[in-house]
């Protein structure tokens, strides 16, 4: 069999998107960081426990903000744009989230302004704890 060579900055882009660590603060941040570029600030953000899965663990996240539907659907675009694929390679500028589920309604500021929670999933490769 004929096997493509494995690239260290192929590892290096996958170790970043999906680490061998839990690193939950570093989750934090980085959904923060993310959260102040789009001008969101979270009334709270809750750490679930992992889930084991097959040979990596799911980590979900539950965030609660109150602002605009722009402001969100820009987080949204900006969390799914942390990792990518493209024409077959990896192209990952941070940790690979996946949003589970999303609600929102009218926010009591009164429209524009919305409440939603989310919860995201962030991966830990591997199944130790």
């Amino acid at each position: 069999a004929n096997t493509p060579p494995i690239r260290v900055a192929d590892l290096f882009r996958l170790e970043k998107a999906m680490p061998n660590e839990v690193d939950m603060a570093g989750i934090v941040l980085e959904l923060s960081r993310i959260a102040r570029d789009t001008g969101i600030t979270f009334e709270s953000i809750t750490p679930q426990g992992a889930t084991p899965g097959t040979g990596y663990q799911v980590l979900p996240v539950t965030l609660a903000f109150d602002g605009n539907y722009f402001e969100l659907s820009d987080f949204l675009y900006r969390l799914r744009s942390l990792v990518r694929v493209n024409s077959g390679r990896l192209d990952s500028r941070g940790r690979l989230f996946v949003v589970d589920s999303i609600s929102f309604s009218e926010s009591e500021k009164a429209f524009p302004r919305i409440q939603a929670t989310l919860t995201v999933q962030a991966f830990v490769f591997g199944d130790n704890r």
